[in-house]
């Protein structure tokens, strides 16, 4: 499936990695490429809607990438737009640079679309957040405070990375980020899965043989807790078939054993950013949804008001669409709970749906309407779908209302309503 909406790219006019680019125009439905920052910055003051941002430095000297890349940013600095590093040389040099993410040549088309994905939900998640918390400020509730802040802060919430492996490279990375985080070493793939069991790291770098470092990935990856733990590899060199296969496996990065200090600060730093972002983000989500609500699990008509407001001007804002749900939930297969409060089977059901909704979503109890969930950045259509999924498991979920009594199923109809529709 392509990715919808519109990215944009910039590259170099001698670059010739032209395979790459045929690839990439397959799996975006608007990509637009060019060689000129003026081409850009005309695009971005239109009315076309940019998701992403790419800069290719394929073709490039490092100094002519880097130029780039910081024109890049001031351009986009009032602008909420991911912006993505496509890496084709070597800094020598610490540099100034604060991308989204960095990828290194030669990477797989599909890999820099999985990234535009990624950070496409981070920052619908971001917005959310931001709708939230400005609805507990009108309400006059004080907001939740993060207690990961992506920059650190206090001490023992410095960033955590693990290092796998034993070729002696763990110094080298110790002298580039020590007194910035926490580093770990693991000597083994096993002894790494015990310790990401224990605590949470913000980025792992597997400093293993090329083929052990895949096993390592692999292992990783299949345990759904880490699926989107940054992972980079440093293999011996950068092959095309070794690189390609290791972002195959979901690897964040590939660098070589011979990265200089500055590639391995850029890249550790900025996925351990966006690492910190995503994880604050999820934490503010739940947190503000909780200050929402009141202490019996229900939210007020009047927050509820507030937040909806919020939420339909974001959406106009960004020209995205806005769907809102009113949920009736009812017994399945038992006729003699058919009589019990409508608050008692609401309840049962939305401990439910909220583990079948993206976190970004809304799903509560609202006094005096009932359940209701709201659905940010998605059209009519496919929150139908979602609808169905719950519907679904509702039916095929034993659910118990009060101890001791016999488990039932229920069931869940919607009636959704398009708050806001993009032209």
């Amino acid at each position: 499936m392509s990715l919808t909406g519109t990215v944009a790219a910039l590259r170099g006019p001698s670059a010739s990695n032209h395979d790459f680019w045929e690839d990439l125009r397959g799996l975006i439905e608007t990509l637009h490429v060019f060689s000129k920052i003026d081409d850009l910055a005309e695009l971005l003051h239109g009315n076309e809607l940019v998701q992403a941002i790419l800069v290719d430095g394929s073709g490039m000297t490092v100094e002519e990438f880097v130029r780039l890349t910081q024109d890049t940013e001031r351009l986009v600095a009032d602008r909420d737009i991911p912006l993505i590093c496509l890496v084709a040389v070597s800094f020598d040099k610490p540099e100034a640079l604060r991308p989204d993410a960095i990828l290194t040549h030669p990477v797989p088309a599909d890999t820099v679309t999985a990234q535009i994905r990624s950070l496409i939900r981070l920052k619908a998640r971001r917005t959310e957040s931001d709708v939230r918390l400005a609805a507990l400020k009108d309400l006059g509730i004080e907001p939740p405070r993060p207690v990961m802040p992506v920059s650190g802060g206090q001490i023992d919430n410095r960033p955590c990375l693990m290092v796998v492996g034993t070729r002696g490279n763990f110094s080298h990375i110790e002298a580039v980020l020590g007194s910035k985080m926490q580093i770990v070493a693991a000597l083994t793939a096993d002894m790494a899965n015990l310790y990401l069991s224990w605590r949470s790291f913000d980025m792992v770098v597997l400093d293993q043989d090329n083929d052990a470092a895949m096993d390592t990935l692999v292992l990783l990856r299949a345990n759904p807790t880490f699926f989107d733990l940054p992972i980079i590899l440093l293999t011996e060199g950068l092959d095309r078939e070794t690189t390609r296969e290791a972002y195959l496996t979901r690897a964040n990065d590939v660098l070589t054993l011979h990265s200089t200090r500055a590639d391995l600060y850029l890249r550790l730093t900025a996925g351990i950013r966006t690492r910190r972002m995503e994880r604050q983000t999820q934490e503010m989500l739940l947190r503000s949804q909780d200050a929402l609500e009141s202490a019996d699990g229900t939210i007020s008509a009047e927050a509820f008001r507030q937040y909806l407001q919020h939420a339909k001007a974001s959406a106009q804002r960004g020209h995205e669409p806005l769907t809102v749900g009113r949920l009736t939930i009812f017994p399945l297969d038992d006729v003699s709970n058919a009589q019990r409060p409508q608050i008692t089977l609401d309840k049962s059901a939305l401990r439910i749906i909220r583990r079948l909704v993206r976190i970004e979503d809304l799903a509560m109890l609202v006094d005096g309407t009932g359940l209701i969930t709201v659905f940010p950045g998605t059209p009519r259509t496919d929150c139908e779908i979602t609808i169905n999924r719950i519907s679904a498991v509702l039916r095929n979920t034993l659910v118990t209302l009060e101890i001791g009594e016999r488990p039932l199923r229920l069931d869940a109809s919607a009636k959704l309503s398009a708050v806001n529709t993009p032209a």
